[in-house]
């Protein structure tokens, strides 16, 4: 594994949601273990964190049972791994943060909702969206060797040519585009769904707030220009 600095980064620091629970030697022995069965190459900047997914979707399982409908967004990072099931993005990027940020792997938790729901909720009245429910996605960054790469824990894929400073997330699915809302070590404490939509259009609507700011100035700056 390449390592990074020793420096105090901000997202080394663990959230109330993403404290570390497993012994960090025994889990380093886990992935390094996936990392070598892989025959990955040792230059090869995205492996490491590649092989911390397969990892973790060694461990638990996704589930949409319905007993578990009142888990969701109310649970620890170690609770999803001793119940050893994920439920949605967020399960799998609070077991992610967890890991990589103890081995030393700075991460954030980035989430983000469907480019239409966060146009129909931050330009409209939101009537478009289905159900109330904004289609949303949990990712991950990781600082790794000097830069930034997305990760998406859920659907293990990482993407390397990642520019943090952009609203838009690139996604692997080519059909969905997101837009990120909040970049936080997580959500800070356990959700019911009802403060969790609220939590989500709260945080879109400020983030359209700062967009519309931003282009109203560009607008007045181009006025004056002219």
């Amino acid at each position: 594994m390449r390592k990074n600095t020793d420096n105090d980064f901000e997202y080394l620091r663990n959230g109330e949601l993403t404290r570390p629970f497993l012994d960090t030697e025994d889990l380093r022995d886990s992935v390094d273990e996936i990392f070598d069965y892989g025959r990955f190459s040792k230059n090869n900047e995205s492996s490491y964190i590649s092989s911390l997914i397969k990892f973790i979707h060694s461990q638990i399982i996704f589930s949409d049972d319905e007993k578990f409908k009142d888990k969701e967004f109310n649970r620890t990072s170690e609770d999803i791994y001793l119940d050893r099931v994920a439920l949605d993005s967020n399960d799998y990027a609070l077991l992610y943060a967890t890991f990589a940020r103890q081995l030393r792997i700075p991460t954030t938790c980035l989430y983000a909702v469907d480019q239409r729901d966060f146009i129909n909720l931050t330009k409209g009245n939101g009537s478009d969206i289905k159900n109330d429910k904004l289609l949303t996605r949990v990712f991950c960054e990781c600082y790794y060797d000097e830069h930034w790469v997305l990760v998406d824990p859920t659907f293990d894929y990482i993407i390397k040519d990642y520019n943090p400073f952009e609203i838009q997330i690139p996604c692997g699915d080519k059909t969905k585009k997101f837009v990120a809302y909040k970049r936080c070590h997580d959500l800070g404490k356990k959700m019911t769904l009802s403060e969790m939509k609220q939590f989500e259009k709260e945080n879109c609507k400020k983030i359209g707030e700062k967009i519309n700011h931003y282009y109203n100035l560009k607008e007045q700056d181009a006025d004056y220009n002219a």
